[in-house]
């Protein structure tokens, strides 16, 4: 007969998607902002308004380079003659 003991639920391997979003790195506002081509305030008003995700580390704020990457290019404005081939 099968055993009825207690089970240990096996952990998955498969990284969460908040581990994916900072696996890459994370970046301070300022570094934010020179990637983006803003100003730290306007960063800190996307985190503010839920548009950009960071990571709170004591009273720092880092933004995960990933969410930033995602960030842009949900804000591009692309013309039908912009080649892109990868």
């Amino acid at each position: 007969m099968g055993s009825s003991g207690s089970r240990r639920a096996l952990k998955s391997s498969q990284p969460t998607w908040a581990e994916q979003l900072v696996a890459d790195g994370l970046l301070t506002v300022k570094q934010a902002a020179e990637f983006l081509g803003i100003s730290r305030s306007q960063v800190y008003a996307l985190m503010e308004r839920g548009e950009l995700p960071y990571v709170k580390i004591g009273s720092s704020r880092r933004i995960p380079k990933r969410a930033l990457i995602a960030f842009a290019a949900r804000h591009l404005v692309a013309g039908t003659s912009l080649p892109i081939e990868w």
